[in-house]
């Protein structure tokens, strides 16, 4: 009897001391890959083309293109990252590629089709990309005290695609006379660190190409179950890139009904590969706060944030727009975490489900959403994302 009183007051003290260290607490060494993509517009939904008799009404598509005009929107970002971290210092290393393409056509044209034109008034329809593809590498280094903590992370990239801006239009008139004009012109740059003649990346021009700019985070905790700080990425030095990629198109139609006059012009499509002045290109300007609510401790987890980005900035192209995130997750032993999350970051409305199962030595994070450029499309199927990525460590 006495041997078995020990033997438990012995495994009593060793649980004792093994469960004084928090497993799911930071891991010391890790690996982390993974990506998340998207793609959407925001007038129709996926539904709406999958159907067995499909009926085109030019009407319906005029009446949901929102003002802003028909917008199709892709997103791409596979990254790689490990990190070590002693006590309240950690370091991290962090690479990969973010993707954006946008391409934008003004909803004048699906009123044309749908509506038709008004006598002796020009309709203009303008056609505009934004296509923004960076590599990039940076290191995370973070100090964690009792009062707070911070990261500065100094980062490095290279602009392997840009361009922003108008890539087209479209001209139509016709009046009370009989006169009548159609007019459509294509003139599309591309930049690129890639030389498009032999489709290289030539070492010298690889070293004037890189920009820097620095992100750092602060974090303060208000109480046991808030914390809150910001988080912002400033522009330090521009890429710089030269490799030209240019297209154009021009063609003109017009003449008189009445007396069966026409004329018509067409250069032809023509395509070109060149050098221009160094492009200079920043990532974007963000600045954003944000706070963490644990009422029932981990197993409730609000997360709430609110800033803005400058994509462009310091360019003639660059523009302002809001963004926010609202999540909700819910732990189950700390293994298993649901989050629901409503957020608008890089000009697009995602709406995310995620599980995350977390062993401590193999964490999954998975999550899919519906996502679109327009708030109201976004709930409607008109758009779809999702990642998955994979942490390993101890």
């Amino acid at each position: 009897m006495k041997k078995l009183i020990l033997i438990f007051s012995v495994l009593i003290s060793l649980s004792s001391g093994l469960f004084a260290f928090d497993f799911f607490e930071d891991r010391i060494v890790e690996v982390k890959f993974g990506s998340s993509f998207g793609l959407s517009n925001n007038a129709s939904a996926l539904g709406d083309w999958l159907k067995k008799e499909l009926v085109i009404d030019l009407r319906e598509i005029a009446n949901k293109v929102p003002d802003s005009g028909l917008n199709f929107t892709s997103i791409l970002d596979p990254n790689f990252a490990t990190k070590i971290q002693i006590g309240g210092f950690s370091i991290a290393a962090h690479s990969g590629l973010d993707l954006y393409m946008s391409l934008t056509m003004d909803d004048d044209l699906f009123d044309l089709l749908g509506y038709g034109n008004t006598l002796g008034i020009p309709v203009v329809l303008g056609i505009y990309t934004d296509i923004e593809a960076f590599a990039f590498a940076d290191v995370d280094i973070g100090f964690k005290f009792k009062k707070f903590s911070f990261n500065i992370i100094p980062a490095v990239f290279i602009p392997v695609l840009e361009t922003a801006g108008p890539a087209g239009s479209v001209q139509l008139l016709n009046d009370a006379e009989g006169n009548v004009m159609f007019r459509y012109d294509v003139n599309f740059d591309m930049y690129s660190v890639i030389n498009f003649t032999d489709m290289n990346i030539v070492p010298e021009e690889l070293i004037k190409a890189f920009g820097y700019d620095l992100t750092g985070e602060l974090v303060i905790p208000f109480e046991n179950k808030i914390t809150a700080g910001t988080r912002f990425r400033i522009p330090v030095i521009p890429g710089r890139i030269s490799n030209l990629f240019s297209a154009s198109s021009s063609f003109v139609f017009e003449g008189t009904l009445s007396n069966q006059q026409f004329t018509q012009s067409d250069t032809g499509f023509q395509y070109g590969f060149g050098k221009t002045g160094d492009y200079v290109v920043h990532r974007p300007l963000k600045l954003n706060v944000f706070m963490n609510y644990q009422p029932l401790n981990h197993f409730i987890d609000i997360d709430l944030a609110a800033g803005f980005g400058i994509k462009h900035p310091f360019s003639q192209y660059f523009k302002f727009y809001p963004e926010y995130y609202l999540g909700l997750t819910l732990s189950l032993l700390r293994v298993f975490n649901f989050t629901l999350s409503t957020e608008y970051t890089n000009q697009v409305f995602i709406h995310q489900f995620g599980l995350d199962v977390n062993i401590r030595f193999v964490e999954i994070d998975t999550g899919i959403s519906v996502q679109s450029a327009d708030f109201a499309r976004s709930f409607t199927g008109s758009g779809f994302g999702a990642y998955v990525y994979l942490t390993m460590g101890f």
